[in-house]
């Protein structure tokens, strides 16, 4: 399956999609990434929050991932963290990067590969799941990372011939 990088259809990567946390870690102190829920059906958004950060510290959120031919992608987008010392691209507005404003999926959609090509594309087989690296930096430290698993079916599926006689409709 192709996807192109309009900003639609890339939303719909960050969407339709099962998500599962593969990792999360602290680099530093006690700063959580967070992404939510752990499995999640495909139409269900993926929540990411960071917490333990210092009240007003600038944070970077990136994301990148590889596709299947191998392409990288990447995003990223620049937050002030609450007086509570924590970050939600859903309820905060990301002040620079590759999108501004308020958007939970942001970093999934505002994904862009560095490569010059006339297919502009992540390209995503249905049938494999697609590895995403979440980053969380200030000061060009490393302050904590998740892996995520996105899957565009939650469970894997199957195809085969049907026929009008055994289903009651015809086509594979």
């Amino acid at each position: 399956m192709r996807l192109r990088s309009a900003p639609s259809l890339l939303a719909a990567l960050g969407v339709l999609s099962t998500v599962s946390l593969a990792g999360c870690t602290s680099g530093s102190g006690n700063v959580t990434v967070h992404v939510t829920p752990a499995a999640s059906v495909a139409d269900q958004p993926v929540s990411i929050t960071v917490s333990g950060l210092s009240p007003g510290t600038a944070v970077t959120l990136r994301l990148r991932s590889t596709d299947a031919t191998r392409t990288p992608w990447s995003s990223s987008a620049t937050f002030r963290a609450s007086g509570a010392g924590s970050v939600d691209p859903a309820r905060m507005a990301a002040r620079s990067g590759s999108y501004t404003g308020r958007s939970a999926m942001g970093l999934f959609w505002s994904m862009r590969s560095p490569l010059p090509g006339p297919d502009e594309s992540y390209y995503w087989p249905g049938t494999r799941p697609a590895v995403f690296d979440l980053s969380v930096t200030a000061h060009g430290a490393t302050l904590a990372s998740a892996r995520v698993t996105r899957r565009w079916l939650e469970a894997p599926t199957s195809a085969g011939a049907q026929t009008v006689a055994a289903t009651g409709f015809d086509g594979q």
